[in-house]
């Protein structure tokens, strides 16, 4: 399944997922507890709904093979949580 991201994104939001996938980086690191931004752009792909809070975590989890289409190109990513 590809999750559509919305290119309505406030400039914050839409700034993490050009960060993202910029050629000079490839990952968007957020200190405990997450951004309002950054739940925005999970929230696109249904993320958030998964999420727990931090602290409800005693190991690292991987979220892997995320798909998403974001200005006409489609991208594959992961979402780390290391408590």
């Amino acid at each position: 399944m590809t999750h559509e991201l919305s290119t309505d994104f406030l400039a914050n939001a839409q700034g993490v997922v050009d960060t993202v996938i910029s050629e000079e980086h490839s990952r968007y690191e957020e200190s405990v507890p997450p951004s309002d931004t950054l739940l925005e752009v999970l929230n696109c792909p249904n993320v958030a709904t998964d999420l727990q809070p931090v602290e409800d975590y005693s190991d690292r989890i991987d979220f892997e093979n995320i798909v998403a289409a974001y200005n006409d190109f489609i991208y594959t990513f992961g979402l780390i949580i290391n408590p």
